[in-house]
């Protein structure tokens, strides 16, 4: 505000053309520091969102190896107590003491 009124001071003091240059370099900064707002919000709402895309497909990531690892642990229980937790080919094992059972 008080730049304002020295600008309109100066135009008293000054030629009317010194006070519309002013004026117009007054009105093209405000301008550009207004562009330069508004891009920076831009900036980071795009990265906001890009951090929310990537947090949701790091949840289903991370989802899918818990059910990945479940289900490994649950086969490596079914061969230990089917006492073919040693071997190599535990599905060999297993289909061999179905087979004589």
């Amino acid at each position: 505000m008080a730049s304002s009124r020295r600008l309109w001071a100066n135009c008293f003091i000054n030629s009317p053309a010194h006070c519309g240059a002013q004026a117009a370099y007054s009105e093209y900064w405000h301008i550009d520091r207004e562009v330069a707002v508004v891009n920076k919000t831009d900036e980071t709402v795009r990265i906001a969102w890009n951090q929310l895309i990537n947090g949701r497909e790091r949840e289903e990531l991370l989802a899918s190896a818990a059910g990945i690892s479940y289900d490994v642990m649950q086969n490596r229980k079914r061969l230990r107590d089917a006492g073919c937790a040693g071997t190599d080919r535990g599905e060999v094992c297993l289909a061999r003491k179905a087979l004589v059972a």
